[in-house]
Formats: C-alpha cells, structure tokens, sequence
C-alpha cells in the first residue's frame, strides 16, 4: 500500500480547542451574541489545512482565515483583536488540551460576518494563537469557536470541503444524536468504545485526529479484547494552543466498532495517554457530513461512503521542529527504525535527501502543507554527536476495512 509522507510525518496531532477557567464575567460572556438575519440558508467554501477547517470570514470589510474550532471559544489574534480596537473587559486563564496554562483577555466583538451572515456581540479571547511552530503553519487570524457557532446551524460537508449555515434545520437529516454543551457552549456527545463503556465525549473540530481516550480505557479495551493492532510509543504526538505535550507512553490502536449516540458507529484510530481526556475529532467525520444544532441539541451524522475502513501508519517515529533543526519526538516500540538504532532526541539531517540542517519555521511549514509523492519506504539520516547515519525504514500499515 502507498503512504502519503504528509501524513506519516505530520509530527503531532493538533488541538487548538482550550477552556476559559470560569469567573462570574466569563461565564456571562459566553451567553451573548445574536445573528441578525432570521431565516437564512448560505454556503461557503472551506479549506483543509494540516487536517484542519478554515473559511473565510469578514470583519469591518477586511477577509481573514479563521479556524473552526467546537472546542474553543472565539479567539482572536492579538494584533486583530488591537487593530479592530477591541476593550478588554477582563484578563483571564487559559487552559490547552495538554494542560499549559496562559492569560488572555476577554473582550466583544461588534460584529463579524461569515458567508454574508452577520453575527454580533460575540465574546472574544485575545491570545497569540500563532506562538507556537506546529500552529503557526495553520496562518489563521483568528478561531470561530462554539460560542459563536451556538447562534446558527451549521453542516459540514467534508468531502466536498463546503460549509452551510441554516437558520433552521434542513430536512432529511438521519442519525441524529443528543448534545450537550458545557459553559462554554462546547459539544458532547455520548459514545461507546465497547459493551459496557458509556461516556461523554468532546466534539473538538479543531483536534485533527480521530479519538483520543485515557489509559484507563486502554486497559478495560484490551481486557476485553477490542483492540486490533496495538501500538506503543514514548514521546509527544500532540500540540495544544499553547504547548507540546509532554514526553509519556502513548498507544494506538484501531477500534472496530465506535459507537455514536445510540445507533451510529464507524471504526476509529485511538490514542490512548495517562493524560488524555475523552474526545473525538475531525478525522472521524472525514468521509461524512456533520451537522451541529445547539438550539435542539442535536447532531447528525451523514454517511456519504458505504465502506468504512481505517488505518494506522508509521515508519516508526515522527519528528518534531526545534530552534533550526528537525528531532525524533516520537519512538515507537518493537519497530524497525528501533531496531536499526534510532533514538528519542536523535538530530535528523535528511528525509529523502532533503536537508533539513539550519531550516527556518517557514521551510517545515512548507514541508507540512505542501503535497508529497507517495513512498512506502523512506530514508533517514541522522546525528547523534559527530557521528550521521542512514537509515531506509519500510512504512508500518495496518488497516481495518468493515467490508472485507
């Protein structure tokens, strides 16, 4: 089978969602806002970057990229949030998806305006979205997150790459499952990762892997058996809005059979960490169209292909940028790259005969978002003290496909 290197070297998995730890303005904050047309049906395109949804939006006549992101507030970057001479009503705590904490300031956004619908009054977090490598290659402005998105009903259709927003439901929708919503406006849908594990789970479209779930889980799953070609690795495969994770024993594993609400269910790629929390994202709903209604507190799940299938990959371990360099972030157990001798923390100068010796941000941006020719093996030079060596790894594939 063939391998994309995009997404075989795609260092981590990113989560831009983040909360807001609560005080009594924040949490006022997040009921404001409206939308000033009453009955409206729109589309707009969408653009797909490192796995992610991007749109345009309008802000007093000027266009920007914006994030969707349900697991996040509003936010804007701290040279928009100034631009547009946004107040700060309140300096506030940020927390990611690995557990970093910052500060950011709070603020209300008079009006932005997505495929010509106008949305007003919405609260905003002001925070350097860009500060970190693996986010700044996104080149986004700004995130609409749920607080915003709670004011109109929005389908994704991912195959297609098109958004519409609906004033109210569509017709012919299937699969509908109950949401709920946190403070923050997030969603949470129930799942079922096997018979007798029920829990609730973030709707994160600004995570781009599929699943994530404790280590806890891990155990109860291999215990009773559901797990197929189970993986271990130690490193960081993640990064939050403000940090990487921090170095732990990750696993992957393919679960057949994920259940959504109480009839959905499609195969999913798992991550499992001591740090993980319970959460599902955009590459579960990659061959699907996705509709999220805050007022019902529904979603639906559309199938648009009648194979289900999916697939876990790796050469046996994934770099990660520092200062000008490239590094090994990630090894993975009982592979060949292990057995050949490469280590966590190990200089990598070449992928493929590509330098990547004194390489600026911009030149691994380049590397992450540009199309690569497909490769099921790869070669591999690197640095550890004077010494280089080279290594040609063959690509790890696992796959699981219902209709086999």
């Amino acid at each position: 089978m063939r391998q994309s290197l995009l997404g075989l070297f795609f260092v981590s998995q990113l989560f831009l969602g983040c909360s807001i730890l609560p005080s009594n303005y924040s949490i006022r904050i997040w009921e404001l806002g409206k939308v000033e047309a009453t009955d409206f049906d729109v589309a707009l395109p969408m653009e797909t970057r490192m796995g992610l949804r991007i749109i345009q939006v309008e802000i007093e006549g000027e266009r920007y990229d914006f994030l969707i992101d349900t697991g996040a507030p509003t936010l804007l970057s701290p040279e928009l949030f100034q631009k547009l001479g946004i107040k700060s009503k309140e300096v506030i705590a940020i927390r990611d998806s690995q557990g970093h904490r910052a500060v950011g300031k709070l603020g209300v956004l008079p009006a932005i305006e997505i495929g010509g619908i106008s949305f007003k009054n919405i609260g905003v977090v002001s925070y350097q979205i860009n500060q970190h490598y693996a986010i700044s290659c996104l080149k986004i402005d700004g995130i609409i997150g749920s607080n915003l998105m709670q004011h109109a009903i929005w389908q994704f259709d991912f195959v297609q790459n098109q958004l519409k927003l609906y004033s109210k439901a569509p017709d012919g929708l299937s699969n509908a499952m109950a949401l709920s919503v946190d403070v923050q406006k997030r969603p949470y849908v129930n799942i079922s990762p096997a018979e007798g594990m029920h829990f609730s789970a973030l709707l994160d479209l600004g995570f781009s892997g599929m699943l994530d779930l404790p280590d806890t889980d891990y155990q109860v799953l291999q215990e009773k058996e559901e797990l197929l070609f189970p993986q271990e690795a130690f490193g960081a495969n993640s990064y939050g809005l403000i940090g990487k994770q921090d170095p732990d024993t990750l696993r992957f594993a393919i679960l057949p059979r994920l259940k959504l609400g109480d009839s959905y269910h499609t195969p999913a790629r798992a991550e499992f960490s001591k740090a993980n929390s319970r959460m599902i994202g955009m590459g579960l709903f990659e061959k699907n169209t996705l509709t999220l209604d805050w007022k019902t507190r529904k979603i639906y799940v559309e199938e648009t292909e009648s194979e289900k299938s999916v697939e876990l990959s790796h050469f046996g371990f994934k770099p990660g940028f520092q200062s000008d360099h490239l590094t090994v972030d990630l090894m993975f157990a009982n592979s060949i790259a292990k057995e050949l001798g490469i280590s966590l923390g190990d200089t990598i100068t070449h992928l493929n005969g590509r330098s990547f010796v004194n390489i600026a941000i911009a030149d691994y941006c380049h590397f992450l978002t540009s199309k690569e020719e497909s490769a099921d093996t790869i070669t591999v030079e690197v640095k550890r003290g004077p010494t280089f060596q080279e290594f040609k790894l063959p690509v790890a594939t696992f796959l699981y496909s219902e209709m086999e």
